[in-house]
């Protein structure tokens, strides 16, 4: 009798119950659904990611904006409150100007009629201009009031 050789493994016929295939499909399949409903998940947290990232960007955009307008404010108030100091200082020396005039026409009552008519008609002037200069300070106070306003709409952002 002749030796039967043997048949390798690999082509060895394994019967397999039917049920058995149908469950290795039934599994590929939900794994399959897991998958496409983690993509699903994954690609909807993208979504919402995104849209808050673009929310964010417009806030910051919209408060960069409001920020350059604040600063842009807070320039033109420190101009106009360096012109203010400039109309005080002026108001000041125009101030001293007219204490001296006034010393000066209580020292000169000997002096000519003239001279003192002209001295009365400069403090005149001196008084009418510092009259004009009280409506700016009046002003002046109110940009010093705006420009807290605005200093604490800083220190709050």
């Amino acid at each position: 009798m002749a030796q039967k050789t043997p048949v390798p493994p690999r082509f060895t016929s394994r019967s397999r119950p039917a049920g058995r295939l149908d469950d290795g499909m039934r599994v590929l399949k939900r794994q399959m659904q897991k998958s496409n409903n983690l993509q699903t998940e994954l690609q909807t947290i993208a979504d919402h990611v995104t849209r808050e990232l673009e929310m964010t960007k417009h806030d910051l955009e919209k408060t960069s904006k409001n920020l350059a307008t604040a600063n842009q404010a807070l320039n033109t108030a420190k101009e106009a409150l360096l012109r203010k100091e400039g109309i005080i200082s002026e108001l000041t020396d125009a101030y001293m100007s007219a204490a001296d005039s006034i010393n000066l026409l209580k020292n000169l009552r000997t002096a000519d009629t003239s001279t003192i008519m002209n001295l009365k008609s400069a403090l005149k002037k001196e008084k009418a201009r510092a009259d004009y200069n009280s409506t700016a300070m009046a002003k002046l106070e109110q940009l010093k009031s705006q420009w807290s306003l605005i200093n604490n709409i800083l220190s709050e952002v």
